[in-house]
């Protein structure tokens, strides 16, 4: 292609003077009667001389270039780019008609697939004439696929308009494909196109569906359905069971995240389909709005019980009904020691049984562990099994699993650094006599061989009392009692002191008790704060006492002061809240460590499922001493006076969430000696409660954990199994939703088992494992899940170029607005250029010339010359 330019264009005016002073003279001084031909002529060449003079001192130039530009616009037109296809048609016109000289534009679409929709040279037509899938959305394909449309001298750029979101391809894919576009000299621009959904339309999908895949017969089971709707609207959810409508739900849907909750038949035994499905008026799409799971349900609770007593086993009998299997071991310590063995069971109770005398005690506790936080598996302790009395490496790990600690008889002395305010502020409200009582009452609770240290603070930090014995509890209350308020408030120094103090001194478990109004002087050297997180670094909890103060400056600085020091924040108002505040959370050391006596039993927790269909609880004739750990659901609890007259709250059924599993105590024994009385009474339904209530949510009796994950195009099956053993085997059989079925051979990596296939189709995948473990024991297991959609479908899926910026990297630009013009690096172009100026200034003197003769020869003589050379 060839081009003509001016290098100084701005030199053509020169013609403008040059014309005055050709044309002007010829006006003025050349009358009528005296024009002739010849003087027409000279004229003539004058502004013809003028005009070649202009161009050459311009600078004209001829530039033929020699090398071509390529560009082919690849527009993402899946369903999620649907509503932006003329934006995307405007795009490509803007861009296509400023490229580069010598350049030719082509046109790819793609979704899941791509297509050539214009080659080099031909018109573009819209984007809206594709033909491709667009449930899915594979840029790396499409880039791949442009990258061999290129000619090979050319110099070759891609556009690329798209949101940047991969639902059929991968992320590493797409990497590659840019990594080779890089490569091969390609010029990457992108186009970001913004699919998130706009103001103005109305949207709602079935996002999630949370439901256990194997559950037991008549045991409660649900479907959480999560739906995302963005404006309010009224919508209607059905569940639908084996094909047919099980359940139907009018809703009032606010924008956003919306939870429904559907209760699952489980009166059956056998394996269920289910589908969720919503309905919207004016929902724009219809390819979100159902999901679809399995539910299989089970025959018999299966239950392991480990105990001394046979009545144990007859009262669990009662407890359970006829629809449990229910394995026990009574005085017989040859118990199920492996995961495998354990795995099979749904609940294990433990009754009154000292675990370090079960054979192969280290790997039962092992074991258990795994089958409880691995497997979901239930733990529930019951009854006095000695573990306060004992110093067993053993029943230590055991410990470690329950939410109660028993007793404390094997905990190393503590040393409590009490940091008390006896600013000013503190003389108002009471809040120095309720500092005071909260200080007396950390001392009465602790043991006595633990170590306490006391400072005082105002101005400036005050050791009130060195390092003494809680066994001086009395001589420790006195100074705390003789403490005075004075001027000035830092607290900040008090608590640095505490860490000189104590940072170095010998104690394994060491804590600061912050006792203060929050009131800190403002400006002091040593903040708080920054000293609370010096002390939990070097080994130092912190725990916070807010005494009365509920403004906002005061309530923060103690927050944050005790979650700093990775300890409790506690508030006082009140001489009751000062006397309990420290007795249920301070590990205290409560005397006896078995109570045998007739004992009030209070509810901690009155909403908890245990309580259902409970009224008034019995006396309980004895139970163990515990209190309970962090994250612990206390439900129960009994009274207990010390022998100074404090009474403290103690446990007496608890639990916790422990992994996958759930582990619970019950300090009491199983309807004997201390709850026999139960029997017939709301005592007796709450002991139901406790089996019924804490049976898994899922059912699994296999020892590995299986996992389907799916990632737009393929879905990977995953085993980890509990114990790697190298003579195990898995082999997979899928059955596709068009009922073809095809076995594989799970590939191994040290440390799992998995597979990778393709999941292009819409429906219900089965997956059945065959595991056969060191050929001593074989398991067959079946996974239902489905694809209920693209992924190219979900409407709330958040587009954003940074995800486009990350994939493109150093590669290219990302353009959020249209100002993207295509451009060439002029080092890459191939030119010949021919420059005018000589030939035009040539081509002026020959005018001139010429101008010279006519001007010196009539016509008359011009004339008679030719007829002479005709002669």
């Amino acid at each position: 292609m060839r081009n003509v330019s001016l290098d100084n264009p701005w030199w053509l005016l020169i013609a403008v003077p040059l014309l005055i002073a050709v044309i002007v003279p010829y006006v003025w001084a050349i009358r009528k009667e005296n024009k002739n031909k010849a003087i027409v002529t000279s004229l003539v060449l004058h502004i013809l001389i003028v005009a070649v003079i202009a161009f050459a001192v311009a600078g004209t130039v001829l530039t033929t270039y020699m090398t071509k530009t390529e560009v082919i616009f690849v527009a993402d037109v899946s369903y999620s780019s649907n509503r932006n296809l003329e934006h995307i048609d405007r795009e490509i016109a803007r861009i296509n008609g400023k490229l580069p000289t010598n350049s030719q534009s082509s046109l790819v679409c793609f979704g899941a697939n791509s297509e050539l929709l214009a080659a080099f040279g031909e018109t573009l037509p819209s984007v809206s004439a594709y033909t491709v899938d667009d449930s899915g959305t594979d840029i790396a394909s499409a880039l791949t696929y442009a990258n061999t449309l290129f000619s090979r001298d050319a110099i070759k750029h891609v556009v690329l308009l798209t949101d940047g979101k991969e639902t059929s391809g991968s992320s590493t894919a797409l990497l590659q494909a840019v990594e080779t576009l890089y490569a091969n000299n390609v010029y990457i621009d992108v186009v970001y196109v913004d699919n998130n959904l706009q103001e103005g339309v109305t949207e709602v999908q079935v996002s999630a569906v949370d439901a256990s895949e194997a559950t037991y017969l008549n045991h409660s089971a649900q479907a959480s359905v999560l739906l995302q709707a963005n404006t309010a609207m009224e919508a209607t959810v059905r569940l639908y069971k084996n094909g047919e409508a099980y359940q139907t739900m009018p809703l009032e849907l606010i924008s956003g995240y919306n939870t429904v909750h559907f209760k699952l038949d489980t009166s059956a035994v056998g394996s269920f389909d289910y589908e969720v499905r919503v309905e919207a008026e004016g929902d724009i799409s219809s390819f979100n709005n159902s999901l679809g799971f399995t539910q299989t349900v089970t025959g018999q609770l299966k239950v392991l019980l480990i105990s001394n007593s046979t009545s144990d086993l007859d009262a669990l009998q009662v407890l359970y009904g006829p629809d449990t299997q229910i394995d026990s071991f009574i005085n017989d310590p040859a118990v199920p020691c492996s995961v495998e063995a354990l795995c099979v069971y749904d609940q294990i109770v433990i009754s009154g049984v000292d675990v370090s005398q079960l054979d192969n005690a280290t790997s039962f506790i092992m074991s258990l562990d795994k089958a409880v936080s691995q497997f979901g598996k239930t733990l529930i302790n019951m009854g006095n099994g000695g573990i306060q009395d004992s110093d067993s490496q053993i029943v230590a790990d055991y410990q470690n699993l329950l939410p109660l600690k028993y007793g404390n008889n094997s905990e190393d002395p503590k040393l409590y650094v009490l940091v008390i305010d006896s600013s000013r502020s503190m003389n108002f409200n009471y809040k120095m006599h309720y500092a005071k009582i909260v200080a007396q009452n950390l001392l009465n609770i602790l043991q006595d061989d633990d170590m306490v240290m006391i400072l005082g603070f105002s101005g400036d930090p005050k050791l009130i009392s060195g390092v003494a014995a809680a066994s001086n509890r009395n001589e420790l209350i006195r100074l705390i009692n003789e403490i005075e308020v004075t001027q000035g408030t830092v607290m900040g120094a008090a608590m640095e002191e505490a860490y000189k103090l104590v940072a170095d001194m010998a104690f394994d478990n060491k804590q600061v008790m912050l006792i203060s109004d929050g009131l800190s002087y403002s400006l002091e050297e040593d903040n708080p704060r920054d000293v609370a997180t010096k002390l939990y670094e070097a080994g130092i909890t912190v725990s916070a006492v807010n005494i009365c103060t509920k403004t906002e400056e005061g309530t923060s600085m103690m927050q944050t002061i005790a979650e700093n020091g990775h300890g409790k924040y506690y508030f006082v108002d009140s001489e009751q809240s000062a006397m309990e505040v420290i007795y249920n959370d301070i590990a205290p050391e409560f005397g006896a460590t078995v109570i045998q006596q007739d004992t009030k039993v209070t509810t901690a927790w009155l909403f908890a499922d245990a309580m259902k269909g409970v009224g008034n609880l019995p006396n309980v004739g004895g139970y163990v001493q515990s209190r309970a750990k962090s994250d612990v659901t206390t439900v129960l609890t009994v009274p207990y006076q010390k022998a100074d007259g404090v009474v403290v709250d103690v446990p007496l059924y608890a639990y916790w969430t422990y992994g996958n599993g759930t582990v619970a105590c019950f300090t009491s024994d199983l309807m004997g000696q201390w709850t026999g009385h139960w029997e017939g009474t709301d005592g007796e339904t709450f002991l139901k409660n406790i089996f019924s209530t804490t049976i898994p949510d899922e059912r699994v009796d296999y020892p590995f954990a299986l996992n389907v994950n799916f990632d737009g195009n393929s879905s990977m099956v995953e085993v980890i199994p509990s114990t790697i053993d190298a003579f195990a085997t898995l082999e997979m059989t899928i059955t596709r939703p068009d009922g073809s079925v095809e076995s594989h051979t799970l590939h191994f990596d040290r440390t799992r088992y998995y597979y990778e296939f393709d999941t292009p189709d819409i429906g219900k995948y089965s997956v059945q494992i065959n595991y056969s473990y060191g050929a001593i024991q074989d398991y067959e297991v079946v996974t239902n899940f489905y694809i209920a959609r693209s992924p190219e479908y979900d409407s709330f899926v958040v587009y954003s170029a940074a995800s486009l910026t990350s994939v493109i990297r150093d590669r290219g630009v990302v353009y959020e607005d249209d100002s993207l013009v295509v451009t060439n690096n002029m080092d890459e172009v191939s030119t010949y250029k021919l420059d005018f100026t000589i030939g035009l200034l040539a081509i002026a003197v020959a005018l001139y010339v010429i101008d010279i003769i006519i001007r010196k020869i009539t016509w008359a003589d011009i004339r008679s010359l030719f007829k002479r050379r005709a002669t």
